[in-house]
């Protein structure tokens, strides 16, 4: 009897580590899940987006707009060519169809400026691909934001060159020419953005000459009308 009552603390001294070591081993596991949760969060609010100081952690890659984007107020004045930045390169040197402004009831949101099919079309400014899809009557379509604060949207594009979140630089090759959308010839639709705005592309671009018209862009309440 004495031996068996041994043998009966003995497996219960072995069943009480038993269990300690279980537990030690599924804080470890919580513990390493919740650092590994951590470092995840980290890696989805990257520090590499451009132009924080006005987006903050607002990045989309579905819709031309980023969530909940405040429409400008006040006064901003933009250095169009950040140090360290690549010089403005023309996405495409063509014919003016359309300009900015009121078409058909509606705002025109962009000019459309006239090429052939898989003309190269080129990134405008330094920056990140922050949306590369087909975007219903706009068709195949980039956006870009850039170092300077300002996004540029490509549409109607045939083809696209680039992927999400790549970094680009001014001259790259974005996408073809196109009339993917809701386009009956060949052209590209290009816009300029600030905050989710759009404004006429003739404030920052001479588009007859192709060139830059200002390094300093200065935008207020009226540049968006």
């Amino acid at each position: 009897m004495l031996c068996v009552s041994k043998y009966k603390s003995w497996l219960f001294r072995l069943a009480c580590m038993m269990i300690v070591l279980a537990l030690f081993l599924l804080g470890c596991k919580i513990s390493r899940k919740g650092t590994a949760s951590k470092a995840a969060s980290t890696v989805k609010i990257s520090s590499d987006y451009p132009a924080r100081e006005y987006y903050g952690d607002r990045w989309n890659n579905e819709h031309v707009r980023t969530n909940n984007d405040p429409k400008p107020a006040g006064t901003y004045s933009l250095n169009l060519i950040p140090a360290g930045t690549n010089a403005f390169v023309m996405p495409f040197c063509g014919k003016v169809l359309s300009e900015f402004g009121a078409r058909g009831g509606r705002t025109h949101t962009g000019v459309d400026l006239k090429l052939e099919k898989e003309s190269p079309v080129r990134c405008a400014f330094d920056g990140m691909v922050r949306m590369a899809k087909v975007y219903g009557n706009y068709g195949k379509t980039v956006v870009v934001r850039h170092d300077n604060g300002l996004e540029t949207l490509y549409s109607h594009l045939n083809s696209i060159a680039v992927k999400l979140n790549q970094r680009v630089k001014a001259g790259d090759r974005i996408g073809g020419g196109g009339k993917t959308g809701n386009a009956t010839t060949e052209h590209l639709h290009f816009e300029i953005r600030f905050k989710g705005e759009p404004f006429n592309p003739r404030l920052v671009v001479d588009l007859e000459k192709c060139r830059l018209k200002t390094n300093i862009l200065t935008l207020n309440n009226n540049s968006y009308k």
